[in-house]
């Protein structure tokens, strides 16, 4: 065996399919090689635990972007012009779309408002 090796491992995701109860925890700015995104953080709720959940979008608000639709399903109101204060909406209930992508990891789908949510007796 060479001094450098590893084991391949399944992918495990962070939450699997479903609808999660979550709060909005964070926003940074980020840059790589392709450039500048939004690093968004959730908090969901699976069973008893709380599970820290990313997604990124491009670093724009039109109506129609990803963006615009997680901060929709925050409450926010998405008129041409408006500034949104992001840390506003820290801590704002919600729930997350999870879906696992082609390649084995949870992915958010959407952002929807918390509503009521209904628990079985």
């Amino acid at each position: 065996m060479s001094p450098f090796s590893a084991t391949v491992q399944d992918v495990v995701p962070v939450l699997p399919a479903g609808i999660y109860p979550a709060v909005f925890s964070l926003i940074e700015e980020q840059t790589n090689d392709n450039g500048t995104f939004w690093m968004w953080t959730f908090t969901a709720r699976k069973d008893n635990e709380d599970v820290e959940i990313t997604a990124t979008t491009s670093p724009r608000i039109t109506p129609k972007t990803k963006a615009a639709k997680f901060l929709t399903g925050l409450g926010a109101k998405i008129d041409v012009g408006v500034d949104i204060d992001f840390e506003a909406y820290y801590d704002t209930p919600c729930q997350l779309v999870i879906i696992i992508n082609e390649s084995g990891y949870s992915r958010i789908d959407s952002v929807l408002p918390a509503g009521n949510i209904i628990k079985k007796k």
